[in-house]
């Protein structure tokens, strides 16, 4: 971690490289849609810079436009893997899916950027109601595996849901199949 002991120090260093720029613990937290405690939790596995200013902990700003850009490359990549597999007419797990763009299964941080960018192709998706490509997503690999909770939360929050879960599920997945087929 970069210290400088006054903000007087920083703000010399700054005016010679504007790269420099930090921002405070609160303002990277609410550009990322997370908490503090989320922040502060990437600080202390090392996974965020950090830099000290008088005492006080700040996030380069550029480490938040590398998150930004990677995480866009992770949905860019989610959502391109969802759409063939819907021309192949079949379902992807979650986990599958993870791994596919650069994700654990077993790291909490992981699941959590997940979550999010599965948030961001639901309601990508949502605007055209007829298609939503997160119905082709399966929490395991068993037969009747459902789609993440996240799903099935956002289509109730939306009121798109019809019907029991399975119905609704199968209709979509049959609605997201024959779309997609159509496309090709």
């Amino acid at each position: 971690m970069i210290t400088y002991e006054t903000i007087g120090d920083y703000l010399l260093a700054w005016r010679h490289d504007t790269s420099l720029a930090a921002v405070p613990i609160k303002m990277a937290a609410d550009a990322h849609g997370l908490t503090i405690a989320e922040i502060e939790e990437l600080l202390e596995v090392e996974d965020l810079p950090s830099v000290s200013i008088a005492g006080k902990r700040y996030i380069p700003a550029i480490a938040l436009a590398d998150m930004e850009n990677k995480e866009q490359k992770q949905l860019t990549a989610a959502l391109s893997l969802l759409e063939n597999a819907a021309r192949l007419k079949i379902t992807v797990t979650c986990e599958s899916l993870m791994h596919a763009i650069g994700l654990s299964i077993h790291s909490l941080e992981d699941q959590r950027t997940f979550d999010r960018i599965l948030s961001l192709i639901h309601h990508d998706s949502q605007p055209y109601l007829t298609v939503l490509l997160p119905v082709l997503l399966r929490k395991d690999n068993t037969d009747n595996a459902m789609p993440p909770d996240s799903f099935l939360i956002f289509v109730r929050r939306e009121g798109l849901m019809e019907g029991d879960e399975r119905g609704f599920v199968d209709r979509q997945i049959k609605r997201v199949w024959r779309d997609y087929s159509e496309r090709n």
